[in-house]
């Protein structure tokens, strides 16, 4: 009764759904979306994920299960374009598409030419048709780096009258922290295990820092700071910052915004203060640089000197963190940082990260821009918890092996 009226509000919702998807789209999202663009391939291991940073972050996972599970396809799913682009480049053999609504007539469309042999969700990607059709069709449903906030389990306790039902396809959950696994256990939903979080395997491109600076219109003695997936207020925050320290200081910014369809408010926002802005689109070069293409905030944080992580400022739960970490850069990030917590404490553990509040992101700075020492030891100590943390891989490889056959 109750996935009756969820399907029920959703066919009563479509035409402001489709609104919604026409605005927001890129092109070609839309047929994605609204019809799918499902590839056939029967037996397949299916994982989802949402977008660019859970397929950068299971990565290696599915580079590993390509080498073990030769005689199986695997597609992926994503929640975005970029995504799904992302996941194309993992290996010529892999199938990727952008996830359709979670119609039921779109989803059983999806599990008709699929037909998985098992679907992995990446970290908190529930959607309840898609879940019901796993259980009605006996598919298991594995959580891979599972996470789940004090309020996301408070909010599933009161509501798990609505859940139960789609959540008994779900068989084993493998968290990214102790803590999440507490949180999924005591839901009674399955087996939760503490595997470890797969962002710290991370397997990005290596860079000639000179050459990658001299693309941009750097030279090997600037001092570049790099603030990655920026959020609404962040950009303001970042001009008064700026402010303060070119009066100081000679450095360089680079602001990556998380979405790019606040572009122009961006633009505008530097433009008022009395900056003028270049852009990465336009091949431009100068004090102030945004970026404004997908896909490429990493080879900034690679040449970066300092990295300071986005959606942390202003609360919007924060971004990863361990992409910077990956190239041993130091790292600033704001006391909003629940989305990637676990990241953020192991990272403060070996003083490779310093939390900080907006008003003091000035000093910040301007510390670490006078203690190039300091600057490095962080950097080094970043690098090295994620070599710390890379057990997880074989932790949730270990997890799958009940679920797949692993030819060896």
């Amino acid at each position: 009764m109750i996935l009756l009226i969820y399907n029920l509000l959703l066919y009563l919702l479509l035409p402001v759904i489709v609104l919604i998807v026409v605005t927001k789209s890129r092109k070609g999202e839309l047929s994605a979306r609204l019809w799918g663009t499902v590839p056939d391939s029967s037996q397949s291991i299916w994982i989802h994920c949402a977008s660019v940073g859970e397929v950068n972050a299971v990565k290696p996972l599915i580079v590993k299960l390509r080498e073990l599970y030769t005689d199986l396809p695997i597609v992926i799913s994503t929640m975005t374009i970029t995504g799904r682009e992302t996941a194309q480049n993992i290996h010529s053999e892999l199938s990727a598409f952008i996830l359709p609504l979670d119609y039921p007539h779109l989803m059983r469309n999806t599990f008709k030419k699929l037909n998985p042999r098992l679907l992995i969700i990446i970290e908190t990607e529930l959607w309840p048709n898609m879940l019901s059709l796993a259980g009605k069709k006996n598919i298991p449903v594995v959580i891979i780096n599972g996470r789940m906030s004090e309020k996301s389990h408070n909010d599933f306790e009161k509501s798990m009258f609505l859940w139960r039902r789609p959540f008994k396809a779900i068989r084993m959950v493998g968290a990214q922290t102790r803590q999440d696994a507490d949180y999924y256990s005591s839901l009674g939903i399955c087996p939760a295990h503490y595997t470890g979080n797969l962002k710290f395997a991370l397997n990005l491109p290596e860079w000639d820092i000179n050459e990658l600076r001299s693309k941009y219109g750097y030279t090997p003695d600037d001092f570049i700071c790099v603030f990655g997936s920026t959020r609404p207020g962040e950009e303001l925050l970042l001009i008064k910052t700026i402010c303060q320290l070119n009066l100081e200081m000679d450095i360089k910014t680079v602001i990556v915004p998380r979405h790019l369809e606040r572009l122009e408010e961006i633009v505008t926002h530097f433009r008022e203060a009395g900056f003028n802005p270049a852009l990465t689109s336009r091949k431009e070069t100068g004090k102030l640089l945004i970026v404004d293409e997908m896909g490429i905030l990493t080879s900034f944080y690679a040449l970066a000197d300092i990295c300071l992580i986005g959606g942390s400022f202003t609360n919007f739960g924060g971004h990863n963190p361990l992409e910077s970490a990956f190239y041993g850069k130091p790292i600033l990030i704001g006391p909003h940082h629940h989305s990637c917590r676990h990241s953020v404490e192991q990272l403060k553990i070996n003083n490779a990260i310093h939390i900080v509040e907006g008003s003091e992101l000035p000093k910040a700075i301007r510390f670490l821009y006078h203690h190039p020492e300091e600057r490095q030891e962080m950097g080094m100590n970043a690098r090295q918890t994620l070599i710390e943390h890379a057990d997880s891989l074989d932790k949730n490889l270990e997890l799958l092996k009940s679920f797949l056959r692993i030819r060896r």
